[in-house]
């Protein structure tokens, strides 16, 4: 008992007096560890800068803890801790077996009474976490969108319900998993209310095949009701550029969901007629990877505006996640975080 305390003590304070709020500063520090990592193998400095990050910040994005920790086993060097503080952001101890570098630990991790103990208590903080108010709003938003788009007046509705959304998004933040917690389609049970899951109300409106998510490392429930509007990324990039700044919104899910409407540049309705988009981000949904110097070159000016590294660190991230097995991509269909 008294190890445990002990551990509790130490874990606490490693990670606390945080006080930065500016995700930009954020995400360009978090740029830079990657940089240093996949371009330049500087392995110590990457994982100094993503030590100061985590300890700089109250909010912390789940993929970049699990990137270094990803990093640091890889190395030979201390990981132990970035999974510690990722209980605190929705990872259990199951999705060890989830991560190729992480299935050696999960015997280890799950008899380990101390590691039970600091999850737990990581596990209340983060389901104290998430405001379940706005979730519930959010799961009945996505799940009447999936009902509406085979009706007839679809894009009128999709327009109506988006301004209801964004006044939503004004008030209280953009539904990321700083405020919505990750995709977890059991959230509401563990709060003894299981009939409210998206899995409960996608079966009652025979939807289900519309919410069969495989990655539950981030939320993307309201992604395809974004990806459905058409130009959203254009319209509202003032205040999904705040969002972003206040860390409730990852920029490259922005990225992804403008790459997409690209790619449905001739199928947009008809309140985006006079949407002219400026390029792509990254890989297209549709068009795959990029390819022509001028292209690359406006991605990566693209990119830079928009807080994400070069389309040089993308295309490595590729790479070594093909090599070397690491999990690098997160988001929408393992395609918005790379």
């Amino acid at each position: 008992m008294k190890k445990i305390i002990l551990l509790l003590l130490i874990y606490t304070p490693l990670f606390s007096q945080k006080k930065n709020s500016d995700y930009f500063e954020y995400h360009r520090q978090i740029n830079k560890a990657e940089e240093l990592f996949f371009l330049e193998n500087k392995v110590d400095n990457a994982l100094n800068i993503y030590d100061e990050v985590f300890q700089n910040y109250d909010f912390v994005f789940l993929k970049d803890l699990l990137i270094a920790a990803q990093i640091a086993k890889f190395n030979g060097k201390p990981f132990e801790d970035y999974i510690l503080r990722s209980f605190e952001f929705g990872f259990k101890i199951d999705d060890l077996k989830k991560i190729h570098h992480f299935q050696d630990l999960y015997k280890g991790f799950s008899t380990d009474k101390v590691k039970i103990n600091i999850f737990k208590n990581a596990r209340q903080k983060y389901l104290d976490s998430i405001d379940y108010e706005y979730l519930d709003y959010i799961y009945n938003l996505a799940v009447q969108d999936q009902i509406d788009k085979y009706k007839k007046d679809y894009y009128n509705r999709l327009n109506n319900s988006f301004t209801r959304f964004i006044n939503k998004v004004e008030q209280k933040g953009f539904p990321g998993e700083k405020l919505m917690g990750l995709t977890d389609t059991l959230i509401f049970k563990e709060r003894g209310l299981p009939f409210k899951d998206i899995n409960s109300r996608s079966r009652k409106n025979k939807i289900t095949k519309h919410f069969l998510f495989t990655n539950r490392f981030d939320f993307v429930v309201i992604m395809p009701f974004l990806l459905h509007h058409g130009c959203a990324s254009f319209v509202y990039k003032d205040l999904f550029m705040s969002e972003i700044k206040k860390g409730n919104m990852h920029p490259q899910d922005l990225a992804y969901i403008n790459d997409f409407y690209k790619s449905q540049n001739s199928f947009l309705p008809y309140y985006c007629s006079n949407i002219k988009f400026k390029g792509i981000y990254t890989s297209s949904p549709k068009t795959g990877l990029l390819t022509g110097k001028n292209e690359i070159e406006n991605a990566n000016k693209l990119r830079k505006e928009l807080y994400m590294t070069s389309y040089e660190v993308f295309l490595k991230k590729r790479e070594f996640a093909l090599k070397n097995k690491f999990m690098l991509n997160f988001g929408f269909l393992y395609s918005a975080r790379l």
